[in-house]
């Protein structure tokens, strides 16, 4: 019996949604906690192979692409991302990542191709969003596309204040959060530093207004010591996924070190940041500097 491509596109998300509700096989929850612990090599060779076991297996890609997106590899990441999505359409995680493979790409690329690839990153945050409205990380993710893209390219500070008004409809910390760094974007940073005052005073330990407050700090040169506090605070916390990553974050500590006029503790920073991360550019530089 031949099906029409309404009835196999129907047929591939009841496979989709039957995949995402079986349960993981001993490999694939062994695979996924090596991910999360950042063993990457040890991850991306076991997710590997249970790709090459089963080739329908959604999840192996997309954690294969994240895998890569971490290591700023984006033709792996959207050779693998594009898979996820083919084999699992009805997912909002795996278009939204997908995303994030075309912004990683545009980045890369030419100004000439870079255009394309922003369209294609944008359509993916918004097909994310459509099979699910609910999902804050793509709000958030097209709530940094807005702000960082100009206007001729789709982007607009209007739109993100909106985004951001939207998320917080949906979690009230990480909307006020996400509003404070797009405030910092349109270098509104009084409005900014009150704004993560605010979400510290109901929810000290919150690990995006700790490390946006901390980065605010290093970028005005204000509240310094606040800012010391707080982005060692986030050293003691778990980073979300998809957040500034240890990297980033020793390099921004080390930034408030030399503002501080402490050398030694800005290299011991920096070091940091290169050890969590050998191809951190922005790391090497500082430390060059400092020297």
């Amino acid at each position: 019996m031949r099906m029409n491509a309404s009835r196999i596109l129907l047929f591939q998300l009841v496979l989709a949604v039957a995949a995402a509700g079986a349960p993981r096989s001993a490999d694939q929850q062994a695979a996924v906690e090596l991910y999360a612990a950042r063993q990457d090599a040890e991850a991306r060779t076991l997710f590997a192979r249970l790709a090459a076991k089963e080739p329908a297996d959604a999840e192996a890609h997309h954690y294969l692409g994240q895998l890569a997106l971490r290591a700023e590899d984006h033709a792996a990441a959207r050779l693998h991302h594009e898979k996820a999505v083919s084999l699992a359409p009805a997912n909002s995680l795996y278009h939204l990542r997908l995303g994030d493979a075309y912004l990683l790409t545009g980045e890369k690329s030419g100004m000439f191709s870079m255009s394309g690839w922003l369209k294609k990153c944008k359509a993916s945050y918004d097909q994310a969003l459509a099979l699910d409205p609910a999902n804050i990380d793509a709000r958030a993710s097209l709530l940094e596309y807005y702000q960082d893209v100009p206007g001729f390219m789709g982007g607009g500070m209007e739109h993100a204040y909106a985004q951001a008004d939207a998320i917080t409809k949906l979690d009230s910390a990480r909307g006020r959060t996400a509003r404070a760094g797009v405030l910092v974007a349109d270098k509104k940073y009084s409005e900014a530093f009150a704004l993560y005052d605010a979400v510290l005073a109901d929810a000290p330990a919150d690990y995006r207004a700790l490390y946006g407050s901390g980065r605010l700090a290093a970028i005005t040169g204000q509240r310094v010591t606040d800012g010391i506090r707080r982005l060692n605070q986030c050293l003691a916390l778990p980073a979300p996924e998809n957040s500034a990553g240890l990297a980033a974050l020793q390099w921004r500590l080390g930034m408030l070190h030399e503002k501080n006029g402490d050398k030694a503790a800005a290299r011991v920073a920096y070091e940091g940041a290169l050890k969590a991360d050998p191809k951190f550019d922005r790391a090497k530089k500082a430390l060059r500097a400092l020297n």
